[in-house]
């Protein structure tokens, strides 16, 4: 009954507000049209008022100012509010993003936490709130579970973030380790997290365009998260720092380093205890703060991972005291792009030194930052650069000062923004559904991602950079000295100066005037110019300089009125600081016109490591015979050409174990034809984790008609992101495997690979097309194919191995007139890591050469294809009968 008089009421009501229009309808339709058209105008205002298109400061001043009225009422209810100000829109587009993001499909997350637990985080939460800073203590992490589609997981969870914007309201930020070596969406740690504390879809376009550049970056998106059957809407769920982020990233697995923030917490919680006030970051020195090592058990468990980390604590140790450059201590052109990148999205948050994170490279022996945290702004009231801030003095350096200007200048092109932000509009456009399911004001604002390319734009084109006073005439007019001062930050190359018709060029080969320290007077210095004119002229008074800010391709000019009036290194090896010695070997002939260092012909000892000039190419020819002790070792960082002859082949022989050869990052194609590499080992330590004896890493190379002989390295050769073409070569007696392809794409074409110690052919992240290929005697598997790689070709013959053919991870092999003669194991496509997915294997037979003693082992979910038969699965886990050596030697590397 109650029900019934509730529905009448309500329909009554109803009736009585129908009558009410009609008669405002029929006594005064003017005034009623008035009414709608003034209601109309209220759901259409900007929430901003207007104030996003121009005047963002004042915005910026508004929304805040709500922010605190409104926090004091509640704090959830004060961010909200100011984040309606800051993204604008009206209520008609907030409603309109919700109605739109109701059949959007999000996946959900349902973690399930014991009662007395939950309340021990609830407790952990109230306490942080009263601190204003969460700090971690021994016993915060706590037994759950997780179910996702179905499966259940169980995990450890525990509050994550430092400052309390992670606690507000319901929406907790938590810390996730999947156990049981159970991974989800391909990761084992990650963080669950309110969209707000990232900025919401600000921090998911960030991550893309780090992906985009193919530098380390995180796995960053958005799900729906229950906690204990309640619904809390949106989340973020971002990947924590592991081997995985860094193979996914498609790099060699290496150490994760940071700046330790306990001291700046610890004293920040003490501060606010005193006076209600958050310590200033700034007061806490990154110079007396520990480096901490992510996934430590693993890392000193592993001798080589060990090594890894005491080489990459020393360089970060050594930059942050000055003692070292940051070339010496990074990757100069990974480091660099992560500026520009932080520059472009106007994330000063991102480089703090609290928040930054530092991938190892081991084949490099350099740190690369880690994009996180990046926080990038709704509204950008501070479009400062981070060569402004010079954080941790990182450009102090001025050829990686020059490697940051050319990728600002690169990243910032107006194409280039479009077409990214083309490339993810449907992603972008999905996520944005997700995250209006819970706030519907949220959205990405192009617009401001524009502003911060065409204010990076402008600071690169300066109006005035340049002070000029002319000091003296000397010569006749024919050369000219002149004082000059740089008033901006960035370096600035000179290419001439004219007056009237006469040129002057400086005298040194490239003359570079240094950018002015932050917060420093512009200071002056002498220059020599010489002149290109014979002709004794009178000067003008109008001076035109042309220069180039350092890293642009691109001259400006400027007119002027004149008036008249010790390196620090790092102190381990050269193979590791890399620094040019080829002037030191007697054996050796350079050519630094054409930027060419040549071998002499004869026999030669190499008892240290000979390291060539960067962009330099090392060139040998017959007669050649190079024997590399074992401190030996070449260092190419430009292209090699090895050239010889059919009857008189270039040798590269080791004594004992002798160093190898890597080639790093070589912009133009090395060759190696008719030569010999023996008795190598790889050319450096378990530093370095350069498997090879001989190694290509970032440089496109063709080899043909060698030989690779008793190999005693992890790898004969390894080509690592590097293109390549490898024709009738020969790989013969390694101690372990043969080929090794991580990333790279190329052809092999009849090479024959006998008496290897494991694989043939090992490929990681990589597509190769094979033809004509022999291999005979391959204990562990002739061809492994894994990590998403794809390998075509045909007349494969195979003789002698563990297992034939293997495909793994989403990798897919198609092979024609393949061969298999006394094989342990023919076939077997399986999914090996988690983070992957099935593999699968087309081949045809010829001439039913198939003799093996067992034919495949086939997991459900990838496939084989035998002479246009699919073949059924036959085993539910491939990898345990793999690790358990029972088909020859069959073990896993990767």
């Amino acid at each position: 009954m109650l029900i019934i008089k509730n529905e009448k009421n309500n329909s009554n009501l109803t009736n009585r507000i129908i009558n009410i229009y009609k008669r405002l309808i029929k006594k005064d339709k003017i005034s009623f049209l008035f009414t709608l058209f003034v209601l109309f105008i209220l759901i259409n205002i900007p929430l901003d008022f207007g104030l996003s298109s121009k005047k963002v400061t004042l915005q910026k001043k508004l929304a805040i100012m709500v922010q605190m009225a409104l926090g004091t009422i509640n704090k959830e209810l004060g961010y909200m509010s100011k984040e309606l100000i800051l993204y604008g829109g009206n209520i008609t587009s907030i409603t309109n993003n919700y109605i739109n993001s109701i059949p959007q499909k999000s996946d959900i997350i349902d973690i399930n936490i014991n009662l007395d637990d939950f309340n021990q985080l609830k407790s952990i939460r109230n306490e942080a709130l009263g601190n204003r800073i969460l700090t971690r203590t021994d016993n915060d992490e706590f037994k759950a579970k997780l179910l996702y589609k179905g499966t259940t997981y169980p995990i450890e969870i525990r509050l994550k973030g430092d400052t309390t914007d992670h606690l507000l309201g319901e929406k907790w930020s938590f810390r996730v380790k999947m156990k049981k070596k159970k991974l989800l969406f391909g990761m084992k740690e990650f963080s669950l997290q309110h969209p707000r504390t990232r900025t919401y879809l600000n921090e998911y376009v960030y991550h893309k365009f780090v992906e985009r550049e193919k530098q380390p970056y995180l796995r960053y998106e958005f799900i729906t998260l229950r906690i204990n059957g309640k619904n809390l809407g949106s989340y973020a769920i971002e990947e924590h720092f592991s081997k995985l982020l860094i193979e996914n990233s498609g790099y060699r697995e290496g150490p994760i380093l940071k700046i330790s923030e306990n001291n700046l917490w610890k004293e920040s919680k003490r501060a606010y205890k005193l006076d209600g006030q958050i310590l200033n970051s700034s007061l806490i020195s990154s110079k007396n703060s520990e480096i901490n090592l992510f996934n430590s058990k693993k890392v000193l468990s592993n001798k080589s991972m060990l090594d890894q980390f005491n080489l990459g604590h020393n360089l970060l140790n050594d930059f942050i005291s000055g003692k070292t450059s940051t070339s010496l201590a990074f990757d100069r052109e990974s480091t660099a792009l992560f500026f520009a990148i932080n520059d472009l999205f106007a994330s000063t948050h991102g480089y703090a030194w609290h928040n930054m994170r530092f991938y190892f490279n081991p084949i490099l022996s350099r740190l690369t930052p880690i994009g996180f945290d990046a926080q990038p702004p709704i509204r950008v009231t501070d479009r400062s650069l981070s060569i402004d801030s010079n954080p941790l003095g990182f450009f102090d350096d001025q050829e990686f000062v020059k490697e940051y200007l050319y990728h600002l200048n690169r990243i910032t092109n107006n194409d280039y923004i479009n077409d990214f932000l083309e490339d993810i509009k449907y992603d972008l456009n999905k996520s944005k559904r997700i995250i209006n399911k819970s706030y519907p004001y949220v959205k990405f604002i192009e617009k401001e991602l524009i502003k911060n390319s065409k204010n990076i734009e402008n600071r690169l084109k300066p109006i005035q950079p340049l002070i000029l006073k002319k000091e003296s005439n000397l010569s006749n007019n024919q050369i000219i000295k002149f004082r000059i001062a740089n008033t901006t930050i960035l370096p600035i190359k000179i290419i001439k100066i004219k007056n009237k018709d006469k040129i002057f060029i400086p005298q040194q080969e490239e003359l570079i005037i240094p950018g002015r320290k932050s917060f420093s007077m512009k200071k002056y210095n002498n220059y020599i110019f010489k002149s290109k004119n014979i002709k004794n002229e009178s000067l003008g008074s109008e001076y035109i300089i042309e220069y180039k800010i350092l890293g642009s391709h691109f001259p400006q000019i400027s007119k002027l009125e004149p008036k008249i009036f010790s390196s620090i290194i790092y102190k381990n090896d050269n193979s590791i600081k890399r620094i040019p010695n080829t002037n030191t070997f007697d054996f050796l002939e350079t050519d630094h016109k054409n930027k060419k260092v040549t071998f002499k012909s004869g026999k030669f000892v190499l008892d240290r490591p000979l390291i060539t000039p960067k962009g330099y190419s090392l060139v040998a020819n017959n007669p050649l015979e190079l024997e590399i002790s074992e401190k030996g070792a070449i260092i190419s960082q430009g292209e090699v050409n090895f050239i010889g002859a059919p009857n008189a082949k270039i040798k590269f022989k080791g004594i004992v174990k002798g160093g190898g050869v890597l080639v790093l990052n070589s912009e133009k194609q090395s060759r190696i034809e008719h030569a010999i590499f023996s008795n190598l080992s790889s050319p450096g330590s378990s530093i370095n984790n350069i498997t090879g004896a001989i190694n290509f890493y970032n440089s496109p190379v063709i080899i043909k008609n060698s030989n690779f002989e008793e190999i005693e390295a992890e790898d004969a050769l390894n080509l690592f992101r590097s293109d390549f073409q490898i024709i009738g070569s020969k790989f013969k007696a390694t101690k372990s495997d043969a080929l090794d392809i991580d990333f790279s794409n190329g052809i092999v074409e009849e090479s024959e690979f006998i008496n290897i110690g494991n694989d043939g052919i090992d490929i990681s992240g990589s597509s190769i097309r094979a033809n004509n290929i022999k291999i005979n005697n391959s204990p562990d598997k002739a061809i492994s194919v894994g990590e998403k790689s794809k390998m075509t070709g045909e007349s494969i013959e195979i003789e002698k191995a563990g297992i034939g053919i293997a495909s793994k991870d989403l990798s897919m092999v198609k092979l024609e007139n393949v061969k298999l003669k006394d094989v342990s194991l023919c076939l077997t496509s399986f999914q090996k890591k988690a983070e992957y997915g099935a593999a699968s294997i087309t081949i045809k037979i010829k001439d039913d050469k198939l003799e093996c003693k067992n034919l495949y082992l086939l997991e459900p979910k990838s496939s084989i294809f035998l002479n246009k038969k699919n073949l059924k699965p036959n085993v539910g886990n491939v990898n345990k009968l793999l690790y358990g050596n029972i088909y020859g030697k069959a073990t896993e590397r990767n």
